[in-house]
């Protein structure tokens, strides 16, 4: 999607992180790359092979963000058919059921999210 965009002329710029990365150049992180027609930004993670957090990406985003257009090709995918939108749905239901599992039964915040 960023490629097809970007080929129609528009400006396409991601921010993303280093996850799973571990051989990324410490050079290039933070310095915008072009691939495929977009502008692609990496960020350090806080801790590799933990969970994902990048406070290099979050200071980096009121700048980044002012003024931009978002868009998740997830936000894109589900909302093109319904099949798509159950598919979710149906993830998010069974995170949840995993998470409890894990955490004692602990009560999620995005269990309200899930109708009967």
């Amino acid at each position: 999607l960023c490629e097809a965009l970007a080929a129609e002329g528009v400006r396409v710029r991601v921010l993303t992180t280093n996850a799973g990365l571990t051989d990324w150049p410490a050079a290039e992180l933070g310095t915008p790359i072009l691939q495929g027609g977009a502008e692609v930004i990496r960020y350090p993670v806080d801790r590799q092979g933990g969970p994902i957090r990048s406070r290099a990406l979050e200071q980096a985003l009121p700048e980044a963000l002012a003024g931009s257009q978002l868009l998740h090709l997830s936000a894109i995918w589900v909302r093109s058919n319904i099949d798509h939108y159950r598919w979710l749905y149906d993830l998010m239901y069974h995170l949840i059921g995993e998470y409890k599992y894990r955490y004692n039964d602990k009560y999620h915040k995005c269990e309200s999210l899930l109708q009967p």
